[in-house]
């Protein structure tokens, strides 16, 4: 799915296709909808498709949140990008609820690769856990890379996020952080922005402490980037994994030799906490 099909499909006509668009861009047989009563006929039709009552709630306030309105009368003129946003929202819940199993991306650097396959292994038959296959790095690189990692990994219900080692590294001595700490904030906070366009639910990872000098990584980088983004995540409400908690002054015990990534002591610690958190927050999704 995306815009271009979308406009290219969509007929600015009256009644509109609004409906028609959005079964060609999931591949859906179309059903005429009923009366819509001045609402979208884009999101009736996403709701028409959903399994049940409680979904088709939930597409009409996904919906709404994103894009300011329900009624065709406040909508008019973004109609391609309604109907491609009903049918995204189609996509998601139909792909939950499909094999009844919470769909969890992992999203973040070479940290998160290594605890990964805990995290899928611990949470069972009951999760699928997908993650980009590469190390999403800095916070501009996946923010640059994000519609690419939901093309990759599709729709799902939970997002567990970080960027902070790439950002914090000192490449070069005395230049500071690789990204500076407003910069860094900056990024974030457009990150989530666009993550939120595809998931509620989002839970938050504070950046792992790292060994003094261990591949570019100093304690004062680390603090300040963890520092400046928790305001933000609090006035966002957000579900923490405070992983630098878990790793600050063990980093002896729960890190490999090059003084940064996680060995299988470190791997067990943090995994625990985002399986436990992860747990808690699919406890909204029931």
């Amino acid at each position: 799915m995306n815009i271009a099909d979308a406009k290219n499909f969509f007929k600015n006509t009256t009644p509109c296709n609004g409906a028609e668009t959005v079964c060609h861009l999931l591949g859906a047989e179309f059903v005429k909808p009923i009366c819509n009563d001045g609402k979208c006929a884009a999101l009736k039709m996403a709701q028409i498709l959903a399994e049940n009552s409680e979904i088709a709630k939930k597409t009409e306030y996904d919906f709404v949140r994103l894009q300011g309105a329900a009624d065709c009368e406040s909508l008019r003129g973004r109609c391609a990008a309604n109907c491609l946003l009903a049918a995204e929202l189609a996509a998601k819940y139909k792909r939950r609820t499909s094999n009844g199993r919470i769909r969890v991306m992992l999203l973040g650097d070479s940290i998160r690769m290594n605890y990964e396959n805990a995290v899928r292994q611990k949470l069972g038959e009951d999760f699928e856990v997908v993650a980009p296959a590469e190390n999403c790095r800095f916070a501009k690189h996946t923010l640059f890379f994000l519609q690419d990692y939901f093309r990759e990994c599709g729709e799902v219900d939970i997002v567990h996020w970080n960027n902070g080692l790439w950002d914090s590294i000192e490449l070069y001595e005395s230049d500071g952080s690789f990204t500076e700490p407003e910069e860094y904030l900056k990024y974030m906070k457009l990150i989530y922005r666009e993550l939120e366009k595809h998931c509620n639910n989002i839970i938050f990872a504070s950046t792992t402490s790292a060994v003094e000098g261990g591949c570019g990584q100093y304690s004062r980088h680390i603090r300040k980037i963890n520092e400046i983004i928790m305001p933000f995540v609090r006035e966002k409400n957000l579900m923490v994994s405070d992983l630098y908690a878990i790793t600050a002054g063990h980093e002896a015990e729960l890190l490999q030799s090059d003084g940064v990534h996680l060995n299988e002591f470190g791997i067990d610690l943090c995994s625990e906490l985002i399986v436990k958190n992860i747990r808690k927050m699919s406890l909204n999704l029931k």
